[in-house]
């Protein structure tokens, strides 16, 4: 296990980035050790780029100061946006801040760099990554590694998902189900029949609801009963690549105090506090502190969010417009019978309240308050018989109730939203057209 400090940590941006970073999940979910797999493979191009900085600065050494400066500038850019952090970040931008400081270098830094530096990044990279067709091995076998792990977890948390929104869908089925009974009991005109059935469904839809619990909290149970033994197989996979990283900063530390060798002219006395200064920011590297930050912020250090079991709430019954409501109403008969779906233009909308976006639908909103005037009605004030193909339970004041059979008046023509006005028994009020049929 890495020898990195737990207690304290710098990170480039870490406070910014640790509550986005645990908005987005924790190391523990499925498929977030992708950072830390990630992270080997910038290894490798962190390298490259050190090579590559070291290359332009043995180009810079011999235009000395305007050249060098520029260096100095696009280099600050590149590592300020690049994926390095922490204290490393800032012996970097040591390397730079000497660079704007020094206006006339020797000509044999340029050999020292390339002999003691450029050779040495470039051997220890060959050494540490192993390039294939696609990806580097390590990386490869970081991401195998951790997935292997992961699966037999991921398998049982897959089944905790299903499971619970098995149980919610029958949940919200048993609690409307004892909404359409208590409809059927309070009302006069079905038969005892026909509340018997919706009596039967309703305790059916119930048994239902308690089996899909049970299963939920089975499913549940099985998960925690290994999330010890894949925390544990987790961090230890974890701090391997811990290890594997603090190598990489270690020697980047060294590399960066042998350039800082290299390019020190420490006879020259107009230099001497230059380059105290370019140390003892290099020093400060902290390779515990920067591996403790990481940790901390994706990897085995942040917090545990295991699944727990979350109860139904149904939802409140929010105030929106008619249309939205007639549609829901419509759309709840049409699961409980044999009847069509209802084709009319409403169930364009969505009838999900809690996901209605007001800023998105203001204009289909203002539609709506004009489709919902009356249904334009006939000449012919006696209307015309028309015969019911299916039992409706009216929702709402302005509605008839009626039984597969029963004669209607149709004393309208279809409105937009699928509605004719109809009467039955001396009494009026809307009917859905694809429930009735002409005579």
């Amino acid at each position: 296990m890495p020898n990195y400090n737990m207690e304290a940590a710098s990170n480039k941006g870490r406070d910014n980035s640790s509550e986005s970073a645990r908005d987005a999940g924790t190391f523990w979910d499925i498929g977030n050790y992708k950072k830390t797999v990630k992270r080997v493979d910038d290894g490798a191009k962190l390298c490259d780029d050190m090579l590559a900085m070291i290359r332009d600065r043995m180009e810079l050494e011999r235009n000395y100061a305007r050249s060098l400066k520029r260096w100095a500038s696009d280099w600050r850019s590149s590592i300020q946006n690049g994926p390095e952090y922490g204290t490393m970040e800032e012996s970097w931008q040591a390397c730079f801040t000497e660079a704007d400081e020094v206006a006339n270098l020797h000509a044999d830094i340029r050999e020292k760099l390339l002999s003691k530096a450029y050779d040495s990044v470039k051997k220890w990279k060959k050494d540490h990554y192993h390039k294939s067709m696609m990806h580097y091995k390590e990386s490869r076998d970081c991401d195998d590694n951790f997935s292997r792990i992961q699966k037999p977890w991921a398998k049982r948390f897959d089944k905790v998902t299903k499971a619970r929104k098995d149980y919610h869908s029958c949940a919200k089925a048993e609690d409307n189900a004892n909404k359409q009974l208590n409809n059927a009991e309070n009302d006069n005109n079905m038969t005892a029949d026909q509340v018997k059935k919706v009596r039967d469904k309703a305790e059916k839809l119930t048994k239902e609801a308690s089996k899909a619990k049970d299963r939920y909290h089975e499913r549940l149970e099985d998960l925690t009963a290994c999330n010890d033994n894949y925390q544990k197989s987790m961090t230890e996979e974890f701090d391997r690549w811990q290890a594997f990283e603090e190598d990489r900063l270690i020697f980047f530390k060294e590399m960066l105090v042998v350039i800082h060798n290299c390019v020190n002219i420490a006879d020259n006395p107009n230099f001497s506090k230059i380059y105290n200064e370019m140390l003892q920011t290099i020093e400060k590297a902290d390779s515990g502190r920067d591996l403790c930050g990481f940790a901390e912020q994706y990897g085995a250090r942040m917090e545990t969010r295991w699944p727990e079991f979350e109860e139904y709430v149904a939802s409140e019954k929010s105030g929106v417009k008619k249309s939205t409501s007639k549609f829901k109403k419509i759309q709840e008969s049409n699961d409980n019978i044999s009847a069509p779906e209802n084709t009319a233009t409403v169930e364009k909308i969505n009838t999900n309240h809690d996901d209605y976006d007001a800023n998105q639908n203001v204009n289909r909103q203002t539609s709506f308050d004009n489709e919902w005037d009356e249904p334009p009605s006939f000449n012919d004030a006696n209307g015309v018989p028309v015969r019911a193909l299916y039992d409706y339970s009216s929702r709402e004041a302005d509605e008839l109730s009626f039984v597969a059979g029963d004669v209607i008046m149709k004393l309208s023509e279809e409105d937009g939203q699928g509605w004719i006005k109809g009467s039955l028994n001396g009494k009026s009020g809307l009917v859905p057209a694809n429930y009735v049929e002409p005579v």
